[in-house]
């Protein structure tokens, strides 16, 4: 994962020469807490740690300035701020060590005082981002949830309206064929009531027979 450019940036000033004598009296990473003889320091910044002071407020501000939109980009805007004040607060308390108003045990308590109260605003800001993350995620699992419900329930309407359909034609099919199998039974009945065509039968001819006889000059014929 990205790094705040300002860190590295930071950590490297832990190498820097001009710095070492001042870090032993400053440390400057402090997040794991100073030694005893740190915070008990009545002594006020000589003239050298001074001039030390002076390059370290130029070098924080310029790591700070590095970063700047980095936390921008990746920090909200609420942790942004509490970062800012920090800074603020530390830049107020060199220059009041440089200026000889605080020991560097009064220094050194003011930071830890700072950094404790820095991490637990944070620390509180992250829980409640992540309160409203997963709120967030709820929310959207539910409606993700709800949005799967009604696709689910239009399959079924649609399925159940495609049953009807398919049982309405089915329906309409077995009324067609039984109005067919009606109009062929009405068909046959007609044609039952239809009287049949009658044959006359054939007579065969009864064979006659002609007598003729001649009289006078005349000739009668009698058929039986």
């Amino acid at each position: 994962m990205a790094q705040d450019p300002s860190v590295a940036c930071i950590q490297q000033l832990g190498g820097d020469d001009r710095l070492q004598s001042l870090f032993k009296k400053a440390p400057l990473d402090i997040s794991k807490g100073q030694p005893l003889e740190v915070l008990a320091n009545q002594s006020k910044a000589t003239a050298k740690e001074k001039a030390a002071l002076s390059i370290l407020v130029s070098e924080l501000d310029r790591c700070t300035e590095l970063g700047a939109d980095w936390r921008k980009q990746n920090y909200p805007a609420s942790i942004n701020g509490y970062g800012n004040t920090y800074q603020s607060f530390l830049r107020s308390a060199i220059a009041e060590l440089y200026a000889g108003k605080l020991t560097f045990g009064d220094f050194a308590k003011a930071r830890d005082r700072e950094l404790t109260e820095l991490l637990n605003k944070v620390s509180q800001e992250v829980q409640q981002i992540q309160a409203q993350r997963a709120g967030e995620k709820r929310q959207q699992e539910q409606a993700a949830n709800a949005a799967e419900e009604q696709r689910r329930a239009a399959a079924r309407r649609s399925a159940d309206q495609a049953e009807a359909q398919r049982r309405y034609e089915e329906q309409q099919a077995m009324q067609a064929e039984e109005s067919r199998r009606q109009a062929t039974l009405q068909y046959l009945l007609n044609q039952r009531q239809v009287q049949p065509y009658q044959v006359q039968p054939y007579q065969i001819p009864i064979p006659k027979t002609t007598n003729c006889t001649t009289f006078g000059g005349q000739t009668n014929c009698i058929t039986r």
